[in-house]
């Protein structure tokens, strides 16, 4: 490999990993301006002789676009109010560069096809680890991840996904939203069609609701108490009946607690950390 290349990619990387781990909700808009330099080209990075901008690389802008799309799913280490500033940044970037957020989808939905949702079958000569990581399992040393690790990565995805869905673009600018809350009347929708599956389809259910479920009910009423009556008086039933006994049932705990007291109170509680309409 090109040694300049492979030095030039990694200084790419660095110009974006650096705000976006600088991410929070004291300096959402210094880090969302840094990173649509990079998106832009403009972005001069390396030292010395070796410096250039983004794009005197053909294929500069396409690389940082695919790999910042990768950095942000696969970020699972987030506090709830950092998921918001993520969230809000994200949805800007997007409004702005719509192929970054095509991209973005791509990875979603590549690390987490929950999120289509599909819940893919094992092919007649797939390997089991072929399959495993058609379904978003990482292989660590030729194992498969442990499932509470796999968990915690989906949880993370779909919170994320949920809160760019119900995350209020900036004032100003005549550009829509780029994936507002119909993508989660939808995803939910979608969901509830498939055959449930133990361990992931209650654990996703329930993450999406703790995020977007206060949202969909204020906008969706009726309707979205509708697939919450059909989730407690049926789905949970046949998530029951798929999940083997000797399986934990905490995933379905949680959100029958969860569903019953949304069904008794008539009212999803807002989720934590959701910043302010106006944050920049």
């Amino acid at each position: 490999t090109d040694p300049d290349l492979k030095t030039f990619r990694f200084q790419c990387i660095k110009a974006f990993n650096i705000p976006i781990n600088a991410i929070d909700t004291q300096h959402t808009l210094e880090q969302y301006n840094r990173l649509t330099s990079v998106l832009r080209g403009d972005k001069t990075v390396g030292t010395g002789r070796n410096m250039q901008r983004v794009s005197d690389h053909p294929l500069g802008v396409l690389f940082c676009m695919y790999s910042m799309a990768k950095k942000f799913v696969s970020h699972v280490d987030v506090k709830p109010c950092v998921l918001f500033a993520y969230a809000s940044v994200i949805v800007e970037l997007w409004r702005e560069f719509p192929d970054f957020g095509k991209l973005l989808l791509g990875a979603f939905h590549e690390q987490c096809p929950y999120l289509i949702p599909v819940f893919w079958p094992q092919q007649e000569g797939q390997s089991n680890e072929q399959y495993y990581k058609s379904l978003g399992y990482q292989y660590i040393d030729g194992q498969v991840e442990k499932q509470e690790l796999f968990l915690k990565r989906i949880i993370a995805m779909t919170q994320l996904y949920a809160a760019i869905t119900i995350t209020p673009t900036r004032a100003g600018g005549s550009k829509p939203h780029p994936h507002n809350l119909m993508f989660s009347w939808r995803w939910m929708a979608a969901m509830l069609s498939l055959d449930p599956q133990p361990d992931v389809s209650a654990t996703l259910l329930y993450s999406y609701i703790k995020i977007a479920g206060n949202k969909m009910a204020v906008t969706y009423r009726k309707q979205f108490f509708k697939l919450i009556h059909f989730i407690k008086n049926n789905y949970l039933r046949r998530i029951k009946q798929v999940t083997p006994e000797d399986q934990s049932q905490q995933s379905i705990y949680i959100l029958e607690e969860l569903v019953n007291n949304i069904v008794k109170t008539n009212h999803v509680p807002p989720p934590e950390g959701q910043l302010p309409a106006k944050l920049w």
